[in-house]
């Protein structure tokens, strides 16, 4: 399903998810905020960068983070 989740309500999901064997995840970015080139997916302080970061640090590489970019 396509769900719209917070960062924090995210992590604790994909934290659970992972607990119950799901492995792999695909993240979309925010399209109100997409261009021509992507350049929310490159700047830091953009959404899918900072999740990334954000998930990387909480479960590490149990987790396949695959992403959308945007264009």
């Amino acid at each position: 399903g396509v769900n719209r989740w917070g960062l924090d309500a995210l992590t604790k999901r994909i934290e659970k998810d992972l607990e119950r064997g799901v492995k792999s995840f695909l993240l979309f970015g925010d399209t109100t905020t997409k261009d021509e080139t992507g350049s929310s997916g490159l700047t830091e302080k953009g959404l899918i960068p900072r999740t990334l970061r954000t998930l990387r640090e909480r479960v590490g590489k149990s987790a396949l983070l695959f992403t959308d970019v945007c264009l």
